[in-house]
């Protein structure tokens, strides 16, 4: 499952609940929701590929799905 991370949404686009939001819980499940769709798209794309295919050649010592190897990547982007 993808991180629940400010930067990580940050990077696709996507902005957090405020706390003080009185329908917080539904729109941060619509959220979520949104963040895997997002993901569902991007992992079959040519651009994920290069990124994971990059990430495995450089930590081949580590056993990482790929949701987070591009998790690790869009924190890295703030």
């Amino acid at each position: 499952m993808p991180i629940w991370d400010s930067y990580v949404l940050k990077a696709i686009g996507l902005k957090p609940t405020y706390s003080g939001d009185p329908k917080r819980i539904e729109k941060t499940i619509a959220l979520y929701e949104k963040l895997q769709e997002w993901y569902e798209v991007f992992l079959k794309t040519e651009d994920a590929r290069i990124l994971i295919n990059l990430f495995t050649e450089k930590y081949s010592n580590y056993q990482i799905s790929d949701i987070k190897k591009i998790d690790f990547i869009l924190w890295q982007m703030r």
